[in-house]
């Protein structure tokens, strides 16, 4: 699998660890390669290793995948903040601005199986709100 540079491929591990639900840590992280581990167990097989095609070029290639766990889900990710649940529910917040929180907190439980706090949802959701209408300053 090929990503176009180092964010995108960055990304992907997050979205990955978050659909998951398990707590995947970049250990290293430089301009050349990319390793990723899992830290829920000691002796969980989940790595990933990811380098550079060629050194002109900023496209990001996996050459390691070993997708198997043997640790268990989290409910809790440091992934999981206000901004990634804002940009994740921008559009629907668009089109019910009037969404509840409790609402927001259950849909986010049922789909992710995570728990959220009630003020990272309000933050969330101002974090919206910025990005659909744009801040009072600009």
């Amino acid at each position: 699998m090929q990503f176009a540079n180092k964010d995108e491929l960055k990304e992907a591990i997050r979205e990955y660890a978050i659909v998951q639900g398990r707590n995947v840590k970049l250990v290293k992280n430089d301009n050349k390669r990319i390793q990723a581990k899992c830290v829920g167990h000691t002796r969980c097989p989940f790595i990933l290793f990811a380098s550079k095609i060629d050194t002109d070029e900023q496209t990001f290639a996996i050459n390691t995948l070993s997708l198997e766990h043997e640790c268990t889900r989290v409910d809790k990710l440091k992934y999981t903040n206000s901004r990634w649940l804002s940009n994740r529910f921008a559009n629907k917040i668009r089109k019910s601005p009037e969404w509840d929180v409790g609402a927001f907190q259950s849909e986010l439980l049922e789909k992710y199986h995570m728990n959220f706090s009630r003020h990272q949802i309000y933050r969330a959701k101002s974090l919206s709100k910025v990005i659909i209408e744009g801040s009072y300053v600009e």
